[in-house]
């Protein structure tokens, strides 16, 4: 069993490497001159390999309440990255989809995310990111219900 300390804790280093990684490509973001933050960075990102979501889905992702994620969508379609629409077979839940201009923002940054990835593994062989990615899904994996 590992001995529990704060400077080497999983939940510690991988909050600060999520941070970091977020810092870093925000400040990208904002130097190429798109004006998406990282929140909403997640949201397009998720839309863009789920295809679509529920408003609920994407609150649990991000784990903020409703009030939050509405806000968030709200803003996002009103740049004209994403579209709400009724889902067909329960009329409560509102299905987000990424519009064109979405998808063409998606692309975007996804080159300043490779970059941002590419400096946190600097000094990395690609089977150490590899063996380190594996590992981190096998933790998530222990800890999903």
């Amino acid at each position: 069993m590992m001995k529990y300390s704060f400077d080497t804790s999983l939940g510690n280093l991988t909050q600060r490497i999520s941070k970091s990684l977020g810092v870093l490509l925000v400040k990208k973001i904002q130097e190429d001159g798109i004006s998406v933050n990282a929140e909403q960075w997640c949201v397009i990102s998720m839309l863009k390999f789920q295809h679509q979501a529920t408003q609920t889905d994407i609150g649990l992702f991000l784990g903020y309440d409703k009030v939050k994620v509405l806000r968030l969508i709200a803003d996002l379609e009103k740049d004209g990255i994403v579209k709400r629409s009724t889902d067909r077979d329960d009329k409560r839940f509102k299905i987000v989809r990424l519009t064109e201009k979405g998808s063409e923002t998606y692309r975007k940054i996804e080159v300043l995310a490779r970059d941002t990835l590419a400096e946190a593994t600097s000094g990395l062989s690609d089977a150490e990111v590899r063996n380190c990615i594996s590992m981190l899904k096998k933790i998530l994996g222990n800890l999903e219900i």
